[in-house]
């Protein structure tokens, strides 16, 4: 079991770059089953657009503001979501006695073993 984090995901939905390349080519060595999202992604994801939106100050920044919360909600409707207790259940809990309420731990746990394509030393986005 892998549960993708949100910057997972947003490397994925970009669908294109160095950092996209290099975790396709990680995912791709386990099956698709193996992966899980979680609810709380969602919610940052959402989040996310919905601030793009308040801010956007053009019909083409409204546009793509809607079309990304259409593609977040698409890509949810195929992934596996964790809700809240089943990620409680499945990640934190047996993960626990280590971190002790320490929410870098939990997020390090969570993440795809080996290097990180997110430590590539620049900034994404």
């Amino acid at each position: 079991m892998f549960v993708l984090d949100t910057d997972h995901l947003v490397i994925l939905q970009k669908r294109s770059g160095a950092d996209f390349a290099n975790l396709l080519r990680r995912l791709s060595q386990y099956e698709p089953s193996a992966f899980f999202v979680t609810i709380v992604s969602f919610h940052e994801l959402i989040g996310g657009w919905q601030q793009y939106l308040s801010k956007a100050t053009s019909s083409d920044g409204v546009v793509r503001g809607y079309r990304k919360l259409e593609t977040v909600i698409g890509d949810f409707a195929k992934a596996q979501v964790l809700g809240t207790l089943s990620m409680l259940a499945e990640v934190i809990v047996p993960i626990w006695p280590v971190c002790r309420g320490n929410t870098s731990v939990v997020a390090k746990s969570t993440r795809i073993p080996g290097k990180s394509p997110l430590r590539s030393g620049k900034e994404n986005g």
